[in-house]
């Protein structure tokens, strides 16, 4: 169990029962802003982990695109992105173009913190 995972259950204990839990006598806010706070540490590290990944995908692109140009065709995972309607492009592309790089189900567990099975199942064939 995460950090946040905890901070939520220790929030949702002490609701439930705060004769046990609510050990503050506060009416559960520190609980609650302990798991407002997990929240905040958990989306900033998502954030610098799409960054990361982004990095990660232009310095791929950047590779791929040379290779591309003096073998004068795209990759598999160009053409796909491509293929795909223009708003889920730029979903799609920091996990697409790191299918090489990062075991699918990996790759599907991060996408799925971002965006709905839908959109996952199809940035990710």
């Amino acid at each position: 169990m995460g950090k946040l995972d905890a901070a939520v259950a220790e929030y949702q204990n002490c609701r439930s029962m705060p004769a046990l839990y609510d050990l503050a006598k506060d009416g559960c806010n520190m609980k609650k802003s302990d798991a407002a706070d997990a929240g905040k540490v958990y989306q900033s590290a998502l954030t610098d982990l799409e960054f990361a990944l982004r990095d990660v995908n232009a310095t791929v692109q950047s590779v791929s695109n040379s290779c591309e140009m003096e073998m004068g065709t795209p990759t598999a995972a160009t053409k796909y992105l491509n293929s795909l309607p223009p708003d889920l492009r730029e979903k799609c592309s920091v996990y697409l173009h790191n299918t090489a790089h990062i075991p699918k189900q990996e790759l599907i567990g991060l996408c799925q913190k971002q965006y709905s099975d839908e959109v996952c199942s199809r940035c990710i064939p």
